[in-house]
């Protein structure tokens, strides 16, 4: 149990630490999620194959498409954010972005066809409510800036990222994030 909490923390440290570790990287924003995609898709495919890992996604091609479309979102999500760190900085960017699993529960019962409780209501507001508070100052003071839209639209595709890993359901694992990286390889690669 001990190991799975230090696990857990390093996990967070990891992913706490990326806007901080990308501001003192000399790339722009596309080639840092470009370089991201390339290694960890080379080590993730090499991981797969050593563990001997049969590919199921291929089997089935609508479980296939949601994914790849998944990790197109991821790709541009992970754009989009990274340039809201180099235009406002890591706080305010990562707190717009972070308006994407709001998002998610706004849209789930039109897409998965679940209950919206009012506990869900409220939630939605206080974290709308939340955020507005929170970038009121850089909307007062420079309107919607380029930053804060690329933190908004890392939101979008974050939520867009969930909603199509949910509809690929059948693929867990390691080949559910090798074919989320292959896809937002492709949308890094093609912009």
């Amino acid at each position: 149990m001990r190991r799975d909490y230090v696990k857990y923390i390093l996990a967070l440290l990891l992913f706490g630490s990326n806007g901080v570790v990308s501001s003192y990287i000399d790339l722009n924003s596309y080639e840092i999620v470009f370089f991201r995609t390339l290694i960890g898709g080379l080590f993730l495919v090499a991981a797969f194959l050593l563990s001997r890992g049969k590919f199921q996604a291929i089997r089935d091609r609508r479980c296939f498409i949601y994914l790849f479309l998944s990790g197109m979102a991821m790709g541009a999500n992970w754009m989009f954010l990274y340039e809201g760190y180099r235009q406002i900085g890591v706080g305010l960017a990562t707190l717009a972005s972070y308006f994407g699993p709001v998002i998610v529960m706004a849209l789930s019962p039109l897409v998965f066809r679940e209950r919206l409780k009012a506990t869900k209501v409220l939630g939605i507001l206080a974290a709308f409510c939340g955020m507005v508070l929170v970038d009121f100052d850089a909307l007062a003071d420079s309107g919607l800036s380029w930053g804060l839209a690329c933190g908004f639209f890392a939101a979008v595709m974050y939520a867009v990222m969930i909603l199509c890993n949910k509809k690929a359901a059948g693929v867990t694992g390691l080949e559910n994030a090798l074919w989320q990286l292959a896809g937002a390889f492709v949308v890094v690669f093609f912009i």
